[in-house]
C-alpha cells in the first residue's frame, strides 16, 4: 500500500496497478471529502478518479497549486497513505449526507461573492475563525441536534451578494435567522438557492428576474456581531417550504443538496 511505480493522474504514467492502488486509497480517505461516494477500483483513470484526486489535493492536502497528479513519494501520496492507515482523524465520520444527490450542471455556477478569499468553508479539521461547513452539528431552537444545511461564506456587513446563475426570485423572508433575512431564487440551471443572513435589494422580488452575477442582496450582521452569507442549495425537484422541521436531520426540504463542490468549482464573479 506504500508504493506506486510511477505517477498517477493528469498527464501521469498511469500504470493500471498504480491506478487501482490510488483508487483504493481514495476510498479509504473518503471520510475526509464531503459527499464523496466509493469509486470503482477498476484500474482505469476516468474523470471521476481525476476529480476526486483534485478535490483531495484541494481540501485535504491543501496544495497551493493543484495538479491532479499523485507522484511516488509525493505529498499527495503520503497524505493518502497516512489517512488510509488512520493517521489522519476521521473528521467527517459523523457528518450526515445530504438528503438528495447534487445534480450535475451544464455550466459551473458563478461564485456568489466578488472576493473568493473567505474563511475556509469546507469540512474539518477546524482552525480558528473557521465557520460552519455543510453538515456541521448544530443545535436547533429547542436545544436538540440538527445538521447545518448550508455553507457559510464569511464577509463583512454590506458585502454584495451575487446571483449564481440567471433565475427568478421566489420570496424574501425578513426573519430568517437572528435578525437577518433570506432570499430564495429559482435558477435557470434547475437549482433553488437560498441566500441567507442577508438584507434585501429593494424591489428585487417584484422585478421577476435576476441575471448571473447580479447583486441580489447584501450580507447583514446578526445580533452576535458576526456576518456571513449562509447559502443553501436545493435540486428543485420538490415543492413547499425549504425549512421543514422534523423532515430530516437538516430540518429542510428533501431535495436539499450539499453545495460545497458547486462553490469549489465556481467561476469567478465578473
Amino acid at each position: 500500500m506504500d508504493h506506486i511505480s510511477a505517477s498517477v493522474g493528469l498527464d501521469g504514467v498511469n500504470e493500471p496497478e498504480d491506478v487501482k492502488l490510488i483508487q483504493m486509497l481514495l476510498n479509504k480517505n473518503r471520510h475526509l471529502i464531503p459527499g464523496m461516494r466509493e469509486i470503482r477500483e477498476d484500474r482505469i483513470l476516468g474523470p471521476k478518479t481525476l476529480d476526486i484526486i483534485k478535490t483531495f489535493q484541494t481540501l485535504v492536502v491543501k496544495l497551493h497549486e493543484v495538479d491532479c497528479l499523485v507522484d511516488p513519494g509525493g505529498k499527495t501520496f503520503r497524505t493518502l497513505v497516512k489517512g488510509a492507515a488512520g493517521g489522519t482523524p476521521a473528521a467527517h465520520a459523523s457528518i450526515p449526507a445530504a438528503p438528495c444527490e447534487a445534480p450535475s450542471l451544464d455550466q459551473a455556477i458563478s461564485f456568489p461573492l466578488r472576493n473568493r478569499n473567505v474563511v475556509p468553508f469546507t469540512a474539518p479539521p477546524l482552525s480558528k475563525g473557521h465557520h460552519r461547513f455543510f453538515g456541521a452539528p448544530r443545535k436547533d431552537s429547542h436545544g436538540g441536534y440538527r445538521a447545518h444545511a448550508g455553507v457559510d461564506l464569511i464577509a463583512a456587513p454590506g458585502t454584495a451578494v451575487l446571483a449564481v446563475d440567471d433565475g427568478k426570485p421566489i420570496r424574501f423572508s425578513p426573519g430568517f435567522f437572528d435578525n437577518t433575512g433570506a432570499l430564495e431564487v429559482e435558477h435557470d440551471n434547475g437549482l433553488v438557492v437560498r441566500y441567507g443572513e442577508v438584507s434585501q435589494v429593494a424591489g428585487l422580488v417584484r422585478s421577476g428576474a435576476v441575471e448571473r452575477g447580479q447583486v441580489v442582496a447584501f450580507v447583514q450582521e446578526n445580533s452576535a456581531g458576526t456576518a456571513m452569507l449562509h447559502i443553501e442549495f436545493y435540486a428543485g425537484t420538490k415543492q413547499g417550504s425549504l425549512s421543514q422541521r422534523g423532515a430530516n436531520v437538516f430540518n429542510r426540504r428533501s431535495d436539499l443538496v450539499n453545495g460545497t463542490n458547486y462553490l469549489m468549482n465556481a467561476s469567478d464573479a465578473v
